[in-house]
C-alpha cells in the first residue's frame, strides 16, 4: 500500500463521521511557528552549537508542522462533499494498483 492511499484510508476512516477539530490544526501550527521562532532565534545569536539545535528542532518543530498541513489537508477535502473523503480513497487505491 502506497503512502498516499494509507494517508486516505485513515482520513476516511477516522473523519467519514465527524469534523475534523479546527483547534487542533491551530494548536499544531501554533507549537511549530513559537518553537520555530525560538530556536532560530538561539541559533542565530549563537547560544550553543547549530547541530544540537537541529536534533532538538525537527522533531520539535517538524512532526506538529506535519501533523498540522496533514489535518488541514483532510479538513479542506472534507470541505468538497460528504463522500469526498471515500472518493480520495479510491482515487488513491486505485492510482497504486495500476
Amino acid at each position: 500500500m502506497s503512502l498516499s492511499a494509507a494517508f486516505w484510508r485513515f482520513a476516511h476512516e477516522r473523519y467519514q463521521t465527524r469534523k475534523p477539530s479546527l483547534a487542533f490544526e491551530f494548536l499544531c501550527f501554533g507549537w511549530a511557528s513559537f518553537w520555530a521562532l525560538a530556536l532560530t532565534a538561539g541559533a542565530v545569536t549563537g547560544i550553543g552549537p547549530f547541530a544540537g539545535y537541529l536534533v532538538f528542532a525537527i522533531p520539535w518543530v517538524g512532526v506538529p508542522m506535519a501533523l498540522a498541513i496533514a489535518h488541514r489537508t483532510i479538513r479542506l477535502e472534507k470541505r468538497k462533499g460528504d463522500d469526498a473523503l471515500f472518493r480520495k480513497r479510491l482515487r488513491a487505491e486505485n492510482e497504486q494498483s495500476h
